[in-house]
Order: C-alpha cells, then structure tokens, then sequence
C-alpha cells in the first residue's frame, strides 16, 4: 500500500508555540516531540533544546543504519547504545560545533570485522541526518563490543569528508 508521505518527493513538519520558547514539533504521520531551550535565555527548560536533538537524530540515525546492517549480516546484535559527544566552539554566539564523535557500545556475540564495516558503513554511506552536515563538521567514531558484561573488542573510524566539489 502506498503511504502519502513517503512517497512524494519531500518531507514536512510542522513547528507549533505551546508556551514561550518551549515548542511541539509534529510530522504528518502525528508523531511529536518537544524543544525549549535554558530558563536564563527565557526558555523553561522542560524539553532538549534544537542542537541536542540534532546530536540525537545523527546518533539514532546512525544507530539504526548499524542495526540493519548487522541484521543482514545476521549478526546476533543484542542492544545498542550511541553515545554523541560534540566538541563546541568556545565562546560561539549562537553554539556552534567544530567536531561530533560517536561512541557505539554493542553487545552480542559479534563478530569484529563485522561490526566495523558494518558502523562504517552507517556512519559514511547511509545515515541521512549525517550526510546533512557532512562538509561542516568533522565526525569520528568508536566501537566496542561487550559479552556477559566483559569488553572484547574495540575500533575506531571517521567520517570520510567528501571534496567540496562532491553532493
């Protein structure tokens, strides 16, 4: 079945004042989630503000990439956690960032090799929210893989940073 969203060639949503600063963003699809920003700017603090929740959409976005790729490869993936750490700008009016890195802790009975092509390829190739800042900040990233609570292996990487005659 088609789905109206999906299959036309743009994505929406809609930005709504609840009170203040504190703001509800809504897809067309009804799904929501909130921003606000710090009381001493005359926001309330109730939700992440708009940077975060960009940190946050790169991490899942590349999570999830991570995740489905494991599963072709049938890798006995058992829980994801991504840890994003931007490193601001000092003194930068509004917060800028000057480098994003993402740390994936993995657990299964994973396969090294596996789990490197795999974050690579999520991180490089296929994570969307990624490819939107790809020529503005520098991404690196970690891995590790943990079984029965015991560290086993480890990996690291960064995002390959197209020339600036690439899209």
């Amino acid at each position: 079945m088609d789905n109206p969203t999906t299959d036309r060639p743009y994505l929406q949503v809609q930005i709504t004042q609840q009170e203040g600063y504190f703001l509800e963003v809504r897809d067309e699809e009804g799904h929501t989630y909130h921003v606000d920003t710090r009381p001493e700017v005359g926001g309330t603090n109730r939700a992440m503000r708009p940077l975060l929740v960009m940190l946050g959409s790169l991490g899942a976005c590349a999570g999830m990439d991570a995740i489905g790729i494991l599963g072709k490869m049938r890798e006995p993936l058992q829980k994801l956690q991504v840890t994003v750490r931007a490193e601001k700008i000092p003194n930068s009016k509004p917060t800028q960032v000057k480098a994003i890195h993402l740390h994936f802790h993995l657990e299964g009975n994973l396969t090294p090799e596996r789990v490197a092509r795999a974050i690579d390829l999520a991180v490089n190739k296929y994570c969307s929210v990624g490819k939107l800042i790809r020529h503005d900040v520098p991404i690196t990233y970690t891995w590790e893989i943990w079984t029965n609570q015991t560290r086993h292996h480890t990996g690291k990487g960064e995002r390959s940073i197209p020339s600036s005659s690439s899209s």
